[in-house]
């Protein structure tokens, strides 16, 4: 497992967590200790990946990180191929 597979999998649940927490954690998939800014680095990457990075002010002088599916890379739910039967039907509709 790569450091970037084993971050995606620490903050697959979408909790916020501190970069210290994150290296802690992926330090304990990987048996290695990760610095914050390599885990820094690997939320970069996931953010590259499609992936949305949120970063929200801890109230004490940090930062939380959690990320989620970014909603564009997510499908439409129930919206017709132009061009197919429901689209035609959906266009004649409105008409």
């Amino acid at each position: 497992m790569t450091q970037l597979e084993a971050t995606k999998q620490v903050t697959s649940d979408g909790q916020p967590r501190t970069l210290k927490r994150i290296a802690a954690e992926v330090g304990q998939l990987l048996s290695t200790s990760p610095s914050e800014a390599s885990i820094s680095a690997r939320l970069r990457d996931l953010r590259k990946d499609g992936l949305e990075v949120v970063k929200e002010a801890d109230g004490e002088g940090g930062f939380l990180y959690s990320v989620r599916r970014s909603a564009a890379a997510e499908p439409a739910v129930n919206t017709p191929v132009a061009g197919s039967r429901s689209a035609i039907a959906f266009a004649n509709s409105l008409k």
